[in-house]
């Protein structure tokens, strides 16, 4: 096995390839494995059979019409935003709220801002949006119903010119932002 150079380390040095000493073995690294993938599955969402093929898709007239009877039926729609909090407030869908994925219980228990709602729409900042899928996911895992994804995000909201609202940084988040580096 040909040896490769570290990048933090200097040129002239190499990183020679491990021993049999260097890594785990037998019971240790079953546990391991065991370790990273029950880690993988909460902070995806996955869990009762969720995955990527779970996921139902809203397209954006659909997300439009939904916003239009919930404003004559309450608790048809709550848009869910789950992108860091600086960029919910820099713009946001209409009505939508800020909810961060560690803010979700992996398993049980209710957020009472999403109860009773017939449709949860969870949007990032695009159809790549991982965050996105992982909110969806875990929603779908932890029991929500009526739970789909808009991926098109932000951006093509914004591409299709309709409104976006912003809102104020909370002045602890502001403190961060523009402490000193």
């Amino acid at each position: 096995m040909p040896t490769r150079t570290h990048p933090t380390l200097n040129p002239s040095s190499t990183r020679h390839p491990p021993t049999s000493g260097d890594h785990f073995s037998g019971a240790g690294r079953g546990i391991t494995l065991a370790a990273v993938a029950a880690a993988a599955a909460l902070l995806g969402g996955c869990g009762k059979g969720v995955s990527e093929s779970t996921i139902a898709f809203v397209g954006m007239d659909e997300v439009r019409e939904l916003q239009a009877r919930d404003e004559t039926e309450p608790l048809t729609l709550l848009l869910i935003d789950p992108r860091p909090l600086r960029r919910y407030c820099e713009g946001h869908i209409p009505g939508a709220m800020t909810l961060q994925l560690p803010e979700v219980p992996t398993f049980g228990g209710r957020d009472g801002r999403l109860q009773g709602h017939s449709h949860l729409i969870v949007y990032g900042e695009n159809p790549a949006s991982p965050t996105a899928r992982a909110m969806t996911k875990r929603l779908l895992a932890i029991g929500y119903t009526g739970v789909r994804l808009f991926p098109g995000g932000i951006e093509s909201w914004i591409a299709a010119d309709l409104p976006i609202e912003t809102s104020p940084l909370p002045p602890s988040e502001e403190d961060e932002f523009n402490a000193p580096d």
